[in-house]
């Protein structure tokens, strides 16, 4: 694991693809204190609700036929959430509300949000965490930033 350290005032971004927690290091680098900035979660709707129960079928003009992939909208909710996210903290970024970046999040989210990041942001990044603790208490998110400084 890279050793992270976090400054004083540097972001901790602790999501996966449904809830992401924005957390603010009050502390410095020797004694993590990190403070909530903000708390979002997005409540995907029922699969039955998002699309159609099967595949579609097409027709190729020689009279064959073929399965449509299906479509996962829960998938697509996920990203979508992701990417909001990520615009999010770039505005933030923009905004001069912080200057570095830590990441933590399950390892297809975490890929998710690397290609969502704008150069900016991508440079504004100091380390990543490859957990799912979006869920867990502050406690627990400290620690294992602890672990890896």
């Amino acid at each position: 694991m890279a050793h992270i350290r976090i400054p004083h005032e540097a972001w901790v971004l602790v999501a996966d693809g449904g809830k992401a927690v924005i957390y603010r290091n009050q502390g410095d680098e020797a004694m993590i204190d990190l403070r909530t900035v903000e708390t979002r979660e997005h409540k995907a709707a029922p699969a039955r609700d998002l699309g159609t129960d099967r595949p579609g079928r097409g027709f190729g003009t020689d009279g064959r036929r073929a399965a449509m992939a299906q479509t996962d909208f829960h998938d697509e909710e996920e990203t979508r959430f992701v990417l909001d996210v990520a615009a999010d903290l770039a505005a933030a970024l923009g905004r001069g509300e912080f200057a570095r970046l830590v990441l933590i999040a399950p390892p297809k989210v975490l890929g998710r949000l690397r290609t969502a990041l704008t150069p900016q942001l991508a440079d504004a990044v100091i380390g990543e965490i490859v957990k799912d603790l979006a869920h867990r208490e502050v406690e627990v998110v400290e620690q294992h930033l602890r672990a890896a400084a």
